[in-house]
């Protein structure tokens, strides 16, 4: 889990330098509503340069009043305009005024459409559960100033969890949030082969597709066992999640929230499910097997393995 902070003009001229040992990212605001440069947040310039020159991972937020599509295009063109030149990896898309919550999920895919780059939503519990609930489409950052996270029924990216941190660096408060997803990062898929290679160490079982993971695992004494199944190029996402020394690999949604809630850390996209060949899970003593082996579940249910069921799909 990751300390992310986000700034804007109002904490003034920032001390990135002092700032830089004490958190993971910062989410920087470009600026508010249509494409005027009167609306550009007016320290954007400097922070975007002094993340970069310190090496400071970040994204940037656009704060959204648009009330139609014309609106939603011109805030679109205001993020373009600012990102020339930049790398950008995210925008957020700030959606919490009440006056345009009515059209704020016709707003969000216009805005999503509109932009060449990935978008993720910010807004604040009861405005999600007003007038966005069942949006899952994007990565979703919440807000909710409290000791317990968002109730949104939907998995989060990231917890806004007060407006009052202290930084040294930074005049007055801040917001941060606990981030639980990927940050900052380009989100390429790894090299693909269709191999989900599965090793072992320490009564503990790994699988990946990516193989300069399989490696750098083997040269830290993981047992490279093999390959487990064959996995689709395209389909439904296998999400990783670690918790400790263990880890589990889940499609399913109920099962993905849970496991935050009870503070799994949601660590990619492990590989793609799909095709004819049921992929089954395992339990015991705090280990899971995944096995397309009929015969080697089997043995495993034999030995006492709990059976999990189906957890995914790959192909012949």
């Amino acid at each position: 889990m990751k300390r992310i902070i986000d700034v804007s003009q109002w904490q003034g001229v920032i001390d990135w330098a002092k700032v830089k040992p004490q958190i993971d990212g910062a989410v920087l605001r470009m600026g508010y509503g249509s494409d005027d440069p009167e609306q550009d947040d007016k320290q954007f310039s400097r922070n975007y340069s002094e993340c970069t020159r310190l090496g400071i991972p970040c994204e940037v937020y656009m704060y959204s009043y648009a009330k139609n599509e014309q609106m939603v295009i011109s805030e679109a063109e205001h993020v373009k305009r600012l990102a020339k030149d930049r790398k950008i990896l995210r925008v957020w898309y700030d959606l919490e005024e009440q006056s345009i919550g009515g059209v704020a999920k016709r707003t969000l895919k216009a805005f999503a459409d509109a932009l060449d780059v990935p978008v993720g939503l910010y807004t604040y519990e009861p405005y999600y559960n007003a007038y966005l609930r069942g949006v899952s489409a994007w990565p979703i950052w919440c807000a909710k100033y409290a000791t317990s996270s968002p109730s949104i029924g939907q998995e989060l990216t990231a917890w806004q969890y007060t407006s009052g941190e202290k930084i040294d660096g930074i005049s007055g408060r801040v917001d941060c949030s606990h981030w639980y997803g990927d940050f900052a990062q380009k989100n390429e898929p790894p090299k693909y082969n269709g191999n989900v290679f599965r090793l072992y160490k320490d009564n503990r079982h790994f699988y990946t597709v990516d193989e300069e993971e399989r490696n750098t695992k083997a040269a830290n004494g993981w047992h490279f066992e093999g390959v487990g199944w064959k996995a689709p190029k395209n389909g439904s996402p296998v999400y990783r999640y670690q918790k400790g020394a263990e880890y589990v690999w889940t499609a399913d949604k109920n099962e993905r929230l849970a496991l935050l809630n009870d503070g799994w850390v949601k660590e990619c996209i492990a590989f793609r499910s799909g095709k004819a060949v049921p992929v089954y899970r395992l339990y015991k003593d705090g280990d899971r097997v995944y096995t397309a082996n009929k015969n080697e579940l089997k043995a495993l249910l034999k030995a006492g393995w709990r059976d999990e069921g189906i957890a995914c799909f790959g192909r012949r």
